[in-house]
């Protein structure tokens, strides 16, 4: 089981920022969701296939909002993620609540 909801800590300068991200696993291997993070909710979409995850969506950092896509895994109620955005790579972890 890959969906819930997770307590995320978003690397974005010298300090973590933390957030939720919520995903819902559809048919099959489609994703949505929300991330919670700067004080704004910000929807996704994606698939999820064999632990491998690959998200896109908008997101409003402190330096602007821009598109990201996000590719990462989750192990049990761990998930590890790398956000590609035009204003650099970011690193997201989290734990299913």
């Amino acid at each position: 089981m890959f969906g819930g909801n997770y307590n995320v800590k978003l690397r974005v300068g010298i300090f973590p920022k933390k957030g939720k991200l919520e995903l819902r696993v559809m048919d099959g291997n489609l994703v949505s969701g929300y991330l919670d993070i700067f004080n704004k909710s910000n929807p996704l979409q994606g698939t999820i296939e064999n632990g491998t995850i690959d998200i896109h969506g908008m997101i409003k950092l402190p330096v602007g909002e821009t598109e990201y896509e996000a590719i990462g895994t989750v192990e049990g109620n761990t998930i590890k993620l790398k956000f590609d955005t035009k204003f650099g790579f970011y690193k997201m972890t989290g734990t299913r609540k």
